[in-house]
Order: C-alpha cells, then sequence, then structure tokens
C-alpha cells in the first residue's frame, strides 16, 4: 500500500513538474528570442545580443509610450487602492448574502469582455471631456485594477487584531484619526501590495488603451500592437521580456510583503484560523 501511495505521489509530481514547464517555456522561449542579433524574429540561437534592449530604451518610439503606460499606471493604482480599501474594510468584517453580494459586485468587471466596457467607457468619458486623457484612461484601466487591490486589502484586514482599533475608539479617537493612525498602518502591506498588482494590470491593458488613448497619451501595449500588425521586430521581445522581468520582481515583493499565505487569501483559500 505504501509502495501504491509513493507512486501516486512521484505521478502527481511529474505531471505537476510537466505543466509547469509546459507554462513557463513560452516565457523562456520569448526572454531567449530578445537577446537574438538578427533583423526578425528568429527561432532561438546561442548567438546573443543586446541591441534590441539598446533601442527599445533609446528609440522614442518605444521610450514615449513607455512613459505614458508609467503615469496612466500610477494613476490606476492610486485610484484603485483608494477605492478599494474603504470597501474592503466597510465588507472585511460584514457576513451574510448582502455582504456576499457586495462583495461581488467589486469583483464584478473581473467578469465584464473588455470590448463593452471600452466601447461604453469610451461614450461615457467623451460625454464628461476626459477621453484621451491621463485622468481618464487610469478611471478606465480602474474596473480591473480595483477588485485586486480589494483583494489584497480585505486579505490582510481580516487577519489583523482589532483590538488597537478598539482601544483607540475607546480612549476617544474619532473615526478619521482611528483610521489614519491605527488602521492604516495595520493594512499598509495589503495596500501596498494591491497598488503593485493594480500597477502590472494598467500597464499591460490593452483593450481599453486601444480605444481611449490619442497620439499624445498612447500606451506602450497599444504601440507593440501597430508594431506587430505592420512588421515582426525583435524589438517587441525585448519589451515583452520587460514585462515578464516587472511582473516578476512585483511577485516577489508581494510574497515578501504579504507572505505566500496571504497571497492565497487574495483568492479567498485561507481563513483567519490558517494565520
Amino acid at each position: 500500500m505504501n509502495r501504491l501511495w509513493s507512486l501516486e505521489s512521484l505521478s502527481y509530481r511529474v505531471l505537476g513538474m510537466v505543466g509547469v514547464v509546459f507554462l513557463l517555456l513560452p516565457i523562456v522561449i520569448t526572454v531567449w528570442t530578445s537577446f537574438t542579433p538578427s533583423e526578425y524574429l528568429a527561432k532561438p540561437s546561442m548567438q546573443f545580443s543586446l541591441r534590441w534592449y539598446e533601442q527599445v530604451l533609446s528609440d522614442p518610439r518605444w521610450t514615449v509610450p513607455f512613459w505614458h503606460s508609467l503615469i496612466i499606471a500610477a494613476l490606476a493604482a492610486l485610484i484603485s487602492v483608494a477605492v478599494a480599501t474603504p470597501a474592503a474594510l466597510a465588507l472585511a468584517r460584514s457576513h451574510g448574502k448582502r455582504a456576499d453580494v457586495l462583495g461581488f459586485g467589486v469583483l464584478l468587471p473581473f467578469f465584464m469582455p473588455g470590448l463593452i466596457l471600452a466601447v461604453g467607457l469610451l461614450m461615457f468619458e467623451q460625454r464628461i471631456h476626459l477621453s484621451g486623457t491621463y485622468v481618464g484612461i487610469a478611471l478606465a484601466h480602474s474596473p480591473w485594477c480595483t477588485p485586486v487591490a480589494f483583494l489584497a486589502v480585505r486579505a490582510v484586514y481580516i487577519n489583523v487584531d482589532h483590538s488597537a482599533e478598539e482601544a483607540a475608539r475607546v480612549l476617544g479617537a474619532g473615526p478619521i484619526r482611528t483610521f489614519f493612525l491605527v488602521i492604516v498602518p495595520s493594512i499598509l502591506p495589503g495596500m501596498a501590495v494591491g497598488a503593485l498588482f493594480a500597477f502590472v494590470i494598467s500597464f499591460n491593458e490593452f483593450m481599453m488603451s486601444l480605444f481611449l488613448t490619442t497620439p499624445s497619451t498612447y500606451t506602450l501595449p497599444v504601440v507593440i500592437w501597430t508594431s506587430l500588425r505592420y512588421e515582426v521586430s525583435p524589438a517587441v521581445a525585448a519589451i515583452s521580456s520587460t514585462f515578464i522581468i516587472l511582473s516578476t520582481i512585483i511577485a516577489i515583493i508581494a510574497v515578501i510583503v504579504v507572505g505566500q499565505r496571504g497571497l492565497v487569501r487574495m483568492t479567498g483559500g485561507g481563513t483567519r484560523e490558517e494565520a
């Protein structure tokens, strides 16, 4: 029996490793291809060059939309955390069907087709004269960024010891003072992780940007898409590798800040008793 269990465990591990390799292989190939010295995208070889990274870092065709994406992503992260934090605090300690419905309402944009949201937001922002602006694009990205920030803040807050908050209230601190002096320091890791994930989502967002950007605010994903329509340059692989590295760094920071269990709780996979 023990031998059968060991064989079953080994088979699970092998299947798991095969799955991980299958998921990581495209990423490895993309990074490998970005170092090609060829003028066109080609299969990976043992010849390496940094020419395409140098071009990406020096060519205004890539640097200008990079700064546009950076500004928009930073604004989207701030907006998302500002909206998600009070929602997370209100729902983290609430129970019942009403709280479940409200929590699902915060997560609902995850299930909405991007094309429908983009068209609706384009018509709405044209009416309020925000279409094509940094703020307008950041607001358009926030429906997808806010749920991630909400999950991060809630995952931290539900595991916080609320005795300090209650003590501050007893000692006469008002709600605003309690929030900034007691609650914010305790949920700061969740806010930081939520902002980082929101930043990555906004930085990589394509559909909203395609509809809402103008020649003065076009983002890097839009430029990549336009470039792929007319040419297949290894510079795209270099930019994609940069995205991969950025996302990996942020994921590592998230694990350091809130821990592996904190990330699991963001998806609903943990409870307070596990902490």
